[in-house]
């Protein structure tokens, strides 16, 4: 049976009425990779939303040159089947 390969993606909110504003797909990554940036056991497959602070905002600026707007938007990180 093939593997399956995660769709991981940023999706962010306007902070001002929480109004949905978009999605970014991200290139693959290794699960384990998120699980140490955001601090969760080995063996959870990571199927919610995290929030993105600023500590994980810099890690995917330097990873994919993503830009953030903390102060007018919130954003997750999820994972998902395609």
């Amino acid at each position: 049976m093939p593997k399956v390969t995660l769709r991981q993606y940023i999706i962010y909110f306007r902070n001002e009425d929480e109004k949905l504003l978009g999605e970014t797909d991200l290139p693959y990554m290794d699960i384990s990779v998120y699980q140490k940036l955001f601090k969760i056991d080995s063996d959870n497959p990571m199927y919610d939303s995290y929030p993105i602070g600023q500590l994980e905002a810099h890690f995917f600026k330097d990873q994919f040159d993503y830009e953030f707007d903390l102060e007018k938007c919130c954003y997750f990180f999820e994972q998902s089947l395609p």
